[in-house]
């Protein structure tokens, strides 16, 4: 079935802008065979024709490409345009269409450009299908939404038209399954026109040949005629084949045979001459001349067509069949005579330079010709030399593949590899893929030199307690890089990351080198856009929070021009879902999709977002979650580290969401409960829900005890009305008062905060739990003098210590002389001012920030000699958690 497809006209303008070759190719391919057909509004075309010559000029402008290549490109646009099903513009209903203001006329604006297109479109016959795409935002109902506004489908629907909408056309050209045929690893060849391919099909003969030669001539003196079959007009484009034998072109050309027929005298045992009468003026003949100059020095002296051949060999021509150049050499098949001369010739000219990498190809020594063609990527200028930068880069990743596909040519390079580094793989332990790309350093990408900086920048933060070092860091950086033109070469390639476990290792270890580098100030390179964005699919997002954790990064340090490429690209993450959502929970995609969006939401929540940025993706995650029960269970704790992290980001109504959806009443005791009363806290004319406050006060906290418990009612009472606030105190009270129920924590919480008075009733019933547990941990325990850096800690004597240090700081032995003796640690906590302090030993003050927060920062600050003693051995043991820590208390002393 033909594919009926309407771009819209900035689709077209966008194929100029981007220099969107491929996607062109594979329209006039597609075109051609009549697998689709473009349909072209009127409108749409002269809208085009419209803006063309400015696009034109600033393509010219931001891009290195040719005048020539753009050109080609808009070449191609006219073909298409040609071939077109062109729809005379309908009028009818088009005012009317505006005025009641339904899409694409609902943004305050009266848009008659695209409702005549649309309006046209609707003139198709009943039961068409096509496919439309344009980025236009009026075609939806806003900016953020990417499917066809409602008004648009109604109106289709009613005409019985089906419409495949799209706003991105490279997700367009991947779901209609319009791809372009994938170059063979296989071929002896190395290089290909396709990108380079000049769209001089409706000029005649003459003029191809002159712009042909004139574009490819420019950067290179000599072309290898099997290169040279695919380029037009020696070849035509069609699938029938073109080679070379000998010297002489077959062609699958018809008319450039039947050129060189007419413009040349033909003569049985000598050179051949142009046939003067045929050209209108002494111009042509001159330019027809300096072609066929071009050609034989080229060592092409005929042209084949059907078994029928012609001499081009020209009078002038001075290059010999039997020259012993380069050229001459390698067409007459006997390369090996060339290899001395390649070895000899020092010239660094970029086309000298291509040239040599291809006969060393041709010789067999391909290490060489990879080398060759590095050494012209690195120093040729691609803006001067676009032909050979592109030819040379071709080759490399053709080069690649033969190479990952184990093919023979490099099987003595990769011996000498082999026998390099196998012990060093071996004791890695590295297989798959990824361990034959590090095993053969994938050629100048030293992946051995990503493990080496990787060990340096470790070093170095280790040494300096992650505060950097003062200096230059000697890190590769580019090496760190190569991981996202690695993913890109395996991609275009073919071959599935997927089937191979070791990626997913290899990833992490490029996120974790790109933190290190990014935190470390020795390097103070920003973390990279493709980094981020190629690791996703690969790293669990518990490997994520390991490596984000495990370095403390609270803000990643990237380039915050990044933004917009990584807010389209978890844009695009959250469409695919979507989308997908469509067709039922049990699609096979949906879990990968749950699961990327799980770690954009915990990447994002480390980024530098624009807080408009933040609400656009916070919102379609809401709305996501409020469609479908699987979603709301699967993508609200993913929510969590947003409304942890970047609570400021929160718009009012986004938070609005939040907090009904964290605090709803099936969700009991949701992990999100606290940043939902953060939010609160924030947007302080929110109120909570009164069917929300009577769920949480009297069913949801009724089991449970401990801190949730605490935290609940505490929650509730600072946020609940006056009425509310004494359902909250009635409830503590009934819990309080009653020896069974007593809750040591929520006694704490209620004090702490004082909200309820210390009372002698409630202090003894903590003491006496407190006594319990101290007898029952007797009970199981031998306690001697415990000098232990682990320490059987007891939750209530710790509550209980801090309440006592906090409220009755004069009487602490009083209260506290009972539990002496169970340890040296418990000791230190109750009696500082009499404690042997060369038992202390530091990690005790880590414990006892940990759980006992009052006590220890009272004691730093009452005893001078402990204090010193304290930050002695926190700078003797070097440890950041303690440094952090003593930072913190003295902040709050």
């Amino acid at each position: 079935m033909i594919k009926k497809i309407v771009f819209d006209t900035n689709i077209w303008l966008n194929f100029i802008e981007k220099v969107e070759i491929d996607y062109l190719d594979i329209l006039l391919s597609k075109t051609k065979n009549e697998e689709i057909k473009i349909i072209l509004p009127e409108n749409i075309e002269k809208e085009y024709q419209k803006k063309l010559e400015k696009v034109r000029e600033n393509t010219y402008k931001l891009h290195s490409n040719s005048i020539e290549e753009v050109n080609s490109i808009i070449d191609s646009i006219s073909t298409l345009f040609n071939s077109a099903e062109k729809l005379k513009t309908i009028e009818t209903g088009v005012n009317d269409w505006v005025l009641s203001k339904k899409a694409p006329n609902h943004n305050n604006k009266d848009n008659h450009q695209d409702t005549y297109i649309l309006n046209t479109l609707l003139g198709l016959p009943e039961n068409t299908c096509f496919y439309l795409v344009a980025n236009d935002s009026d075609y939806r109902v806003d900016k953020n939404t990417y499917d066809l506004h409602p008004d648009i489908v109604k109106k289709f629907n009613e005409k019985s038209i089906e419409v495949i909408y799209h706003t991105d056309y490279p997700r367009f050209f991947a779901e209609a399954n319009l791809k372009p045929k994938p170059i063979s690893q296989n071929s002896n060849e190395l290089y290909s026109w396709r990108a380079f391919k000049l769209k001089v099909k409706n000029k005649d003969v003459l003029q191809q040949l002159i712009e042909a030669t004139n574009y490819y001539y420019k950067e290179l003196n000599f072309i290898p005629l099997s290169y040279l079959s695919n380029i037009y007009p020696f070849n035509s484009g069609n699938d029938a084949h073109t080679y070379f034998n000998g010297t002489t072109l077959i062609t699958n050309n018809k008319s450039l045979f039947d050129f060189f027929e007419k413009s040349l005298i033909q003569y049985k045992n000598r050179k051949s001459r142009i046939k003067k009468s045929y050209f209108g003026s002494d111009e042509e003949i001159e330019k027809y001349q300096k072609v066929l100059k071009t050609l034989n020095d080229n060592l092409i002296f005929g042209i084949s067509f059907q078994r029928k051949t012609l001499n081009i060999e020209i009078k002038n021509s001075k290059a010999s069949k039997k020259c012993d150049c380069y050229n001459c050499t390698l067409n007459r098949n006997e390369a090996h005579l060339i290899k001395d001369k390649c070895l000899n010739d020092n010239s660094t000219e970029p086309k000298d330079l291509l040239k040599k990498a291809y006969y060393y190809y041709k010789i067999g020594h391909f290490a060489e010709a990879l080398k060759i063609n590095n050494q012209i990527l690195e120093t040729v200028n691609k803006k001067n030399y676009p032909i050979v930068y592109f030819i040379a880069g071709y080759n490399k990743n053709i080069m690649r593949g033969m190479w990952l596909a184990g093919g023979k040519e490099f099987e003595e390079e990769r011996k000498k590899i082999k026998q390099l580094n196998e012990n060093k793989i071996l004791k890695e332990g590295i297989s798959s893929i990824i361990g034959y790309i590090k095993y053969s350093k994938f050629f100048d990408y030293d992946f051995f030199e990503l493990m080496a900086d990787y060990k340096k920048v470790k070093e170095r933060y280790d040494a300096h307690n992650g505060i950097g070092s003062s200096f230059m860091s000697n890190i590769d950086w580019n090496n760190i890089l190569r991981w996202s033109e690695l993913y890109q070469f395996i991609y275009s390639n073919g071959i599935m990351f997927d089937r191979y476990t070791n990626i997913q290792s290899f990833a992490k270890y490029t996120l974790k080198i790109t933190l290190l580098a990014s935190i470390d100030r020795g390097v103070e390179l920003n973390a990279h856009f493709y980094i981020l964005k190629t690791t996703i699919p690969y790293i669990p997002l518990k490997d994520y929070k390991d490596c984000f954790r495990s370095l403390k990064i609270k803000k990643l340090n990237y380039n915050h021009k990044d933004n917009k490429q990584l807010f389209e690209l978890f844009n695009d993450k959250i469409n695919s879902l979507t989308h997908t959502i469509k067709f039922g929970v049990k699609h096979s995609y949906i879990d990968d999709h749950i699961k990327e969006i799980e770690k954009i939401l915990y990447l994002q929540s480390h980024l530098s977002f624009s807080k408009k940025q933040d609400n656009i993706i916070i919102s379609k995650i809401i709305n996501l979650i409020k469609s479908n029960d699987f979603l709301f269970e699967k993508l609200l704790p993913a929510l969590k580290p947003l409304a942890h992290n970047k609570i400021d980001c929160f718009s009012k109504r986004n938070a609005e969401e939040y907090i009904k959806l964290t605090l709803n009443i099936e969700m009991s005791n949701n992990s999100a409960v606290t940043e939902a009363f953060e939010l609160l806290d924030k947007f302080k004319d929110i109120s909570i829900m009164l069917s929300v406050f009577d769920f949480l006060l009297n069913e949801d906290i009724e089991n449970k005890t401990g801190f949730y418990r605490g935290y609940i009612l505490f929650r509730l009472y600072k946020y609940g009305s006056k009425e509310q606030k004494q359902k909250v105190l009635n409830k503590v009270h009934n819990i309080l008062s009653n020896e069974t129920t007593f809750d040591y924590i929520l006694y704490n919480f209620f004090t702490s905060e004082d909200i309820i008075a210390c009372n002698d009733k409630y202090l003894s019933k903590f003491k006496k739990t407190v006594e319990n547990d101290f007898s029952q941990e007797k009970t199981h325990h031998h306690f001697s003098n415990r000098n232990d850096r682990e320490i059987n800690k007891i939750e209530s004597l710790n509550y209980f210590i801090d309440h006592i240090y906090q409220f009755y700081d004069d009487e602490i032995l009083t209260y506290l002389q009972d539990f002496l003796g169970r340890s040296d640690y418990y000791d230190f906590l109750i009696n500082p001012n009499e404690f042997d302090l060369t038992k202390f030993d530091i990690h005790w003050f880590y414990i006892a920030y940990k759980s006992s927060f009052v006590t220890i920062k009272n004691i730093i600050k009452s005893n001078d000699e402990i204090n010193r003693k304290i930050i002695n051995q926190i700078l003797e043991s070097n440890n950041d958690r303690y440094y952090e820590a003593y930072l913190y208390l003295k902040s709050k002393s």
